[in-house]
C-alpha cells in the first residue's frame, strides 16, 4: 500500500520544523551539543522536501494567499533579506556581541589571559588544572586546548577568570 503524499507531507514539516527550531536556537546560544550541527543541516533538506510537498498539495491555497497584500509583502520582504544575506560580504571585524568576544578571549595565550585575569600564569595553570586542563604552556589558547567546542572554551575561560 503506498503511503499518500497528504499523509505525510505536514507531519515532515513540523517534525523537521522542530528539529531545525531546537537546533538552531542551540546553536545561536553556542551550546554544541552531540550532533547537533549535522542534525540541523540534514533537517533542512528534510524540510526542504516536506515544503515542497506540502505546497504541491496546497497549491490553489498558496496562490490565493499571493493575491493577499500582506501576505505578499511578508514572502517578499522574506525574499529579498535571503537575497541580501547571500550578496552581502561579511567580515570577521563586523561581527559583534558576546560571540565575538568569547572568539577573541579563546584566540588570546594563556600568559596574556593571566594578565586579563590579574593571576600569575602558574596560578592560571594550577586552576585549568582542577578544571582538566594538565600540562598547559604558556603559549596555549582557549581554542587549543578546547577545541572549535564553544561551549568548552566558555567553560575553560570561566575556569581561568574566576
Amino acid at each position: 500500500m503506498a503511503l499518500s503524499l497528504r499523509k505525510w507531507a505536514t507531519p515532515l514539516i513540523v517534525g523537521s520544523f522542530l528539529l531545525m527550531a531546537v537546533s538552531g536556537a542551540l546553536m545561536f546560544f553556542h551550546i554544541e551539543l552531540g550532533l547537533l550541527d549535522p542534525i540541523h543541516e540534514w533537517a533542512g533538506w528534510v524540510l526542504l522536501v516536506a515544503a515542497v510537498a506540502h505546497l504541491v498539495l496546497n497549491w490553489r491555497a498558496f496562490t490565493t494567499y499571493l493575491k493577499r497584500p500582506l501576505a505578499k509583502a511578508i514572502m517578499g520582504g522574506c525574499a529579498v533579506l535571503l537575497v541580501a544575506a547571500m550578496l552581502v560580504p561579511v567580515s570577521d571585524q563586523q561581527s559583534k556581541g558576546p560571540g565575538a568576544l568569547i572568539s577573541t578571549m579563546s584566540s588570546v595565550s594563556l600568559d596574556k589571559l593571566a594578565l586579563v585575569a590579574d593571576k600569575s600564569l602558574s596560578e592560571l595553570q594550577a586552576d585549568l588544572g582542577q578544571a582538566g586542563y594538565d600540562g598547559t604552556a604558556a603559549t596555549d589558547t582557549a581554542q587549543s586546548l578546547a577545541g572549535d567546542n564553544r561551549g568548552a572554551q566558555m567553560a575553560l575561560l570561566n575556569a581561568a577568570l574566576k
